[in-house]
């Protein structure tokens, strides 16, 4: 209503949950290949028609006259290719990577460990969990995980000599005694459950071993 142009950023969303243009109303929303499965490198705009957008790069008119430079058409290609395929299936993607976060969330609580789901109640994406383990730094856990071929996410970061919690979780009113020991978990079309469980197998040693 006060006429202001809108931008949201759909990395996370596009390939992994429907977005409907329409619905959303934004006049720009921009998406990042490689978050489901393209190559890394590529991306697109999209731009509402009648919006006016100013060139980000001048001297030819690839891209519509926005960004000048010759097109990688490969990856262009690859970016199409992976939105036809996610399109193919995303409500049983969605169904069965939800049921992964179940069958996680189910083996955290055998752990024995006092953790937080943040934003249990909030809508959130089927293959991604933000957890806070109470007591734990998120450093030691990510150290011990990595030496265990886990790739995981810390939810805080450090600095120097003093420790500080993410600002995202700051703003969302996480207890610092679970923002310190947030990591990030996420999985994928190609996770399998028996993958899920050997993950929870080496968190729950890597717990042990801090304790």
């Amino acid at each position: 209503e006060r006429n202001i142009p809108l931008h949201t950023d759909a990395a996370q969303a596009v390939g992994k949950i429907p977005v409907d243009l329409a619905a959303l109303g934004v006049d720009f929303l921009s998406v990042a290949g490689h978050k489901f499965f393209a190559p890394k490198g590529v991306g697109a705009l999209y731009v509402r028609q009648g919006v006016v957008l100013p060139a980000m790069l001048r001297g030819g008119g690839q891209e519509g006259g926005y960004r000048a430079g010759t097109e990688n058409v490969p990856y262009i290609v690859a970016l199409g290719e992976a939105c036809a395929l996610a399109a193919e299936d995303l409500e049983a993607e969605i169904t069965r990577q939800e049921e992964l976060g179940r069958v996680f969330l189910a083996g955290i609580e055998k752990l024995g460990t006092d953790f937080a789901l943040h934003s249990a109640q909030a809508p959130r994406l089927p293959n991604t969990m933000a957890i806070g383990f109470k007591g734990y730094r998120a450093a030691d856990m990510l150290s011990g995980l990595v030496g265990l071929d886990v790739a995981v996410s810390a939810g805080a970061a450090c600095h120097g000599d003093t420790t500080t919690v993410s600002h995202v979780l700051e703003a969302m009113a996480i207890k610092d005694e679970y923002a310190f020991g947030t990591l990030r978990f996420s999985w994928g079309r190609p996770t399998t459950r028996q993958e899920v469980e050997e993950v929870l197998d080496r968190l729950g040693r890597v717990l042990t071993s801090i304790d």
